[in-house]
């Protein structure tokens, strides 16, 4: 006797369609992963989740913040300097030009003496390829403070011993500070000597150790109520100093 068999049909399981590609949710953490090359993915993605713990979001939503800051705060070339050693005729604001690769390079000079007490000085500077620039406080018109790098930390240095790349730097003065402001900041500022220097991908809008560069200014004036930002984002980088109101620079190099 011949049985029917009853035949079963599986309808074939559909795969969920690909996004496509730098659309998935994962997208910005993975240009971000891009841009900083060279750091250690753990470091990138321990980044984004202090951020999104700080500011009570998404992982996804803090690293499209992170992405989209980080670009904003890339100086892409040194404005319109004048000569070694000549003044500007009048405080402008720095003109963006085309990307450099780096403040480092074999043409260096001397970092020359400050004009006043709470000037700073802008050279570029790369890491892993991200020109970020990097920012000092002059504490007396020949003395420096700035948070230096990883092995350094936060330092005091002679301006006669501190040199920067020759057509990539400038000497900038905070037009509208008081002598006492640019006191008590750069002595804030000193007195964070000795302390350990902070990655640039980590948040840096906070008052306590470790620092980097730009945070560290930042720090001296905010202590005092003065914020030097000038986009009000959740980091602050060299460019958000310069693009202060306050900042007037007055001696390319």
């Amino acid at each position: 006797m011949l049985v029917a068999s009853a035949m079963v049909i599986v309808p074939a399981a559909h795969a969920a369609p690909e996004e496509p590609p730098g659309k998935g949710p994962d997208a910005a953490q993975e240009q971000l992963y891009d841009l900083f090359d060279a750091v250690p993915a753990a470091e990138v993605a321990a980044a984004v989740e202090e951020f999104a713990e700080e500011e009570g979001v998404s992982p996804a939503s803090a690293a499209d913040q992170m992405l989209e800051e980080a670009h904003a705060a890339e100086i892409e070339d040194v404005f319109d300097l004048p000569g070694y050693g000549k003044f500007m005729p009048t405080p402008t604001k720095p003109r963006v030009l085309a990307r450099s690769s780096d403040g480092g390079g074999s043409d260096r000079v001397r970092l020359p003496d400050a004009r006043q007490r709470g000037d700073y000085f802008y050279h570029h500077s790369s890491t892993y390829g991200f020109n970020h620039g990097h920012v000092g406080l002059f504490r007396r018109k020949d003395l420096v403070v700035e948070a230096a790098n990883a092995n350094l930390g936060v330092r005091l240095v002679e301006t006669y011993k501190r040199t920067v790349p020759r057509g990539a730097t400038v000497l900038i003065e905070l037009a509208p500070a008081s002598y006492a402001l640019r006191d008590s900041a750069t002595a804030w500022a000193k007195g964070q000597e000795g302390a350990g220097y902070r990655s640039f991908t980590q948040l840096n809008k906070t008052f306590t150790a470790p620092f980097n560069c730009s945070q560290l200014v930042w720090a001296a004036f905010a202590w005092y109520g003065v914020l030097l930002d000038g986009n009000g984002g959740d980091y602050v980088y060299p460019r958000d100093l310069l693009e202060h109101n306050w900042s007037q620079p007055y001696l390319g190099v």
